[in-house]
């Protein structure tokens, strides 16, 4: 099997419920144009499923693939786990992918953290726009509760990493 184009999907509550995969915009490239059934392989697998698809054109305006909720349960999904999506010659390959306890835990402090002030560049700007921000300069953080300015500069990295 010949490996093409591959992709991340965040999985959020709301698709967890209706075991779905809802694929972004900016890749509707590549997926067909109409509504069809696609050929999927789940994870390592090389039996072929007929997975229900419908293209960014719908009434959803995104991308989607149904009737995964018996795989998101095979995984023990959770919100914040994501799915590899790759492109194949023969169809699209669905990797589970868990997200780690570390990832999680320092997310979470990330969340929870008062910001004392955000400076990118010498400017004072609001979290979301430090966030955003496509920067190549070294970044300066203050947050309270963290252990170091570099974990902290690290940790923003990481999330604009993961945002983009």
């Amino acid at each position: 099997m010949k490996r093409g184009k591959s992709l991340r999907v965040l999985l959020t509550k709301s698709r967890l419920e209706k075991g779905l995969l809802a694929i972004s915009r900016k890749f509707q490239r590549l997926f067909p144009p109409s509504v069809q059934k696609l050929t999927v392989f789940f994870d390592e697998e090389t039996t072929p499923y007929q997975k229900p698809y419908t293209p960014y054109e719908s009434t959803t305006r995104e991308c989607r693939i149904y009737n995964l909720r018996q795989w998101f349960r095979k995984h023990q999904a959770t919100v914040g786990d994501w799915v590899e999506v790759i492109v194949e010659t023969n169809g699209y390959r669905l990797i589970f992918r868990k997200r780690s306890q570390e990832e999680a835990k320092y997310r979470k402090e990330l969340q929870d953290a008062e910001v004392v002030a955000v400076v990118i560049n010498g400017e004072e700007r609001p979290v979301y726009q430090a966030l955003l921000t496509k920067s190549h300069r070294p970044t300066t953080l203050a947050i309270s509760g963290f252990f170091t300015l570099w974990w902290a500069y690290s940790a923003l990295a990481g999330l604009k990493q993961f945002l983009a």
